[in-house]
């Protein structure tokens, strides 16, 4: 077979499954599982582990309130297996854009009430995690109207001098197999300590 047709075919490969990772049934926005008030500090822990065993970078880390969030961690879908996405069409989609994933552990009372110190509360605790999908866009893009192959960025040279490179990232979707994941290795992480 011709070297054209094999990337042809690799390409409407790569597109079909990307395309199959966008039709999705809906689900809850977060996944959520409970441990008993004295596995608090376990499912706390576990949180941490699992989340830096998936290659995440905590950013917030407060035992008293309950929360924990990471940077934004890139993935090259495919060509980075060793990173996970949810599913194939995730990670042909983050092959084809500048994706990255972002990470939240909300552990909170059960029943929904407020609590001053998650650590000191005697009824059941809910982990509710969830994983944002965040494209990264460089602005400034000049697009030549003859040759779109000639395309420039301007430079801000005064942000460049602050360390800001010009990439924004902005939330498009939910992760929530990712979510679900999480939320299974931190329950059983948890109960097994």
């Amino acid at each position: 077979m011709p070297i054209g047709r094999l990337i042809a075919l690799g390409w409407f490969l790569v597109a079909a499954v990307a395309m199959t990772g966008c039709a999705s049934d809906p689900v809850q926005p977060h996944a959520a599982s409970r441990v008993e008030s004295s596995r608090y500090a376990a499912a706390f822990r576990a949180a941490k582990d699992v989340l830096r065993d998936e290659g995440f970078v905590l950013d917030r880390v407060d035992a008293r309130r309950g929360v924990i969030t990471t940077l934004p961690r890139a993935s090259a879908g495919l060509a980075s297996p060793w990173i996970s996405t949810g599913s194939a069409g995730d990670a042909a989609s983050d092959l084809l854009h500048a994706h990255a994933r972002s990470a939240t552990v909300d552990f909170g009372p059960a029943s929904g009430a407020s609590s001053d110190d998650l650590r000191e509360s005697a009824e059941a605790i809910e982990i509710r995690v969830t994983v944002h999908v965040l494209r990264a866009s460089k602005a400034g893009r000049r697009v030549d109207s003859t040759m779109p192959r000639r395309s420039t960025f301007a430079v801000d040279p005064v942000a460049t001098r602050s360390g800001d490179l010009g990439t924004d990232l902005e939330e498009i979707a939910l992760d929530e197999r990712l979510a679900d994941r999480l939320a299974e290795r931190i329950r059983a992480l948890a109960n097994a300590r």
